[in-house]
């Protein structure tokens, strides 16, 4: 459409004095000029009221998506009898993951993402396991499951004897425990050295000698204690 150009001021003054002559009507009172400032004053409050309505319209049609939470579920996955645990977070929700964030303890745990809304977790330590979401409108959702059968520790040595030509080496691991069939002794050579263990004690006995001795004691898990025993000053 062709846009006509606007009437110069005192042309339009004219116009508007003859058609009010030829409608038999008295002359207009009111300049010209403040009937246009008022035309242009309404028509500024109106785009301002239309716009004030479609925004009040925009957020009463938005107002249900503030209240939109979502189903979080922590299950923990199958593993080997030699493997740590881990957990699967799922969360069920039509809007987008702003933050997630897991705790045991109150010490944070990484958590890796594996799919859309799906993650995977690997808890450093036993406990009390909180995992809380926050979704895109702020409504958070939070979790609670215990946590056992962590073991990232090695097996500990707790005390140690020497009773007549006998060594005796106390040690503890209470999570997963201590693999004896996988406990090496060695001199500085690397030959191997004869010892006993005791499974139901968990004791290592070995025969007094006059060098050093390389021992590694393996936990059910992957942790290896290693230390040297040193013959007697």
């Amino acid at each position: 459409m062709k846009k006509i150009p606007p009437l110069p001021q005192k042309t339009a003054e004219q116009m508007l004095e003859n058609i009010f002559l030829l409608c038999d009507k008295a002359p207009n009172s009111v300049p010209l000029k403040t009937l246009i400032a008022y035309s242009n004053y309404r028509q500024e409050r109106f785009s301002m009221q239309r716009t004030v309505i479609i925004v009040l319209l925009v957020l009463f049609l938005l107002l249900p998506f503030l209240f939109i939470t979502t189903d979080l579920s922590v299950t923990r996955m199958e593993t080997g009898p030699n493997e740590n645990p881990t957990y699967r977070i799922r969360l069920s929700s039509s809007l987008p993951v702003r933050q997630i964030s897991a705790q045991v303890n109150g010490v944070t745990q990484p958590i890796y993402e594996e799919g859309n809304n799906v993650y995977t977790l690997r808890p450093g330590r036993n406990g009390v396991l909180t995992v809380e979401a926050t979704l895109f409108n702020l409504q958070k959702t939070k979790k609670t499951v215990s946590v056992a059968g962590v073991d990232f520790g090695n097996p500990r040595l707790y005390r140690v004897r020497r009773t007549g030509d006998s060594v005796f080496l106390s040690f503890r691991d209470t999570v997963s425990g201590i693999d004896f069939s996988a406990i090496t002794v060695t001199d500085h050579q690397g030959h191997s050295v004869p010892f006993q263990y005791d499974t139901d004690t968990d004791c290592l006995t070995l025969a007094h000698t006059n060098e050093n001795l390389n021992i590694e004691v393996p936990d059910n898990r992957g942790n290896v204690l290693k230390l040297v025993l040193t013959p007697p000053q």
